[in-house]
């Protein structure tokens, strides 16, 4: 990972201990058909009395309050963050009365699930195909360059994917930002895996918090991973280690959904093993979504 030293004066932009950036942008597509969307931005301050935003040449200038600033902005228009087609990224400034300045990159999208059509991205059916990624390699385990990490991107590229799932702790930021750029859906998760562990809950959540604050800005990042294979455990184990998973409140915020990885993992298994028995007829996740899904599976990814 990068190391950085941030020398700041008595007025400047917070560095929160969770490692949250200084922007928290939210975007909501208020109007799909006419592109509009409403962009909430919030700084976190020490010691400013104001905050000016900046966006698409509007400024709006916001007092600060218990150490936050908010802004509102409409985009009317708006071109959406679309996937592997379209990708676009805004960015927002924010600058206080002293000069000091930073920035962040959003993108604005809607997604759902439907029954019928599955994942849908902007309004149009969007499937998944994608594989799972662990940042390691031979040779540099998991001290990744930079050269390595777009090398991954450009090879998941060319097999034709538009999804990844992180598996399962967090990525370096360039990682995030690379699939930002090149429109990939990601579903991100932490290191909480095959059995909970005594005295871990609180950890967990920690990890939880921290995960979903750290990367809330990144429009590919569309599920947030609680676990992997953590019902290896044991049921118990697991409503132990996820109970309280509300205390992460910006989940809801972020516009992204909670995914437990090891029951989606066991439906995949149970899904493909039956599959095979009966001629690739009997399908877990066709009962479940009501769609017709292939049992083809790359471990933590689904392709239908």
């Amino acid at each position: 990972r990068d190391v950085t030293l941030h020398i700041v004066p008595a007025e400047h932009f917070a560095l929160p201990a969770n490692g949250a950036p200084a922007l928290k942008v939210t975007p909501i597509v208020t109007d799909l058909a006419a592109k509009t969307a409403e962009v909430t931005v919030e700084a976190a301050v020490v010691g400013a009395q104001s905050v000016t935003f900046a966006l698409e040449g509007q400024s709006i200038t916001a007092p600060a309050e218990n150490g936050t600033a908010k802004a509102v902005f409409t985009l009317d228009n708006a071109r959406l963050w679309d996937g592997v087609d379209d990708p676009f990224l805004y960015t927002v400034s924010a600058k206080l009365d002293n000069g000091e300045e930073t920035s962040a990159r959003f993108g604005c999208r809607k997604f759902e699930f439907d029954p019928q059509k599955g994942f849908i991205l902007n309004g149009r059916s969007y499937p998944l195909r994608g594989v799972s990624r662990h940042q390691d390699r031979k040779g540099a385990g998991i001290a990744l360059t930079n050269e390595m990490m777009e090398e991954d991107i450009s090879i998941i590229l060319e097999m034709g994917a538009n999804t990844i799932r992180l598996a399962h702790y967090q990525h370096a930021q360039y990682f995030y930002d690379l699939c930002d750029e090149k429109g990939l859906v990601i579903w991100a998760e932490i290191p909480y895996i095959t059995m909970h562990m005594t005295n871990g809950r609180a950890n967990t959540l920690t990890q939880m918090e921290e995960l979903i604050v750290q990367n809330y800005n990144h429009p590919s990042i569309m599920f947030w991973g609680l676990s992997n294979e953590i019902l290896i455990g044991g049921i118990c184990q697991l409503i132990a280690g996820v109970k309280g998973v509300k205390h992460c409140q910006r989940i809801e915020e972020a516009g992204k959904l909670i995914i437990w990885g090891a029951i989606v993992a066991v439906f995949c298994i149970l899904s493909t093993v039956l599959s095979m028995a009966n001629g690739g007829e009997f399908n877990f996740m066709s009962i479940l979504t009501g769609v017709a899904v292939p049992a083809l599976y790359i471990y933590g990814a689904v392709l239908n």
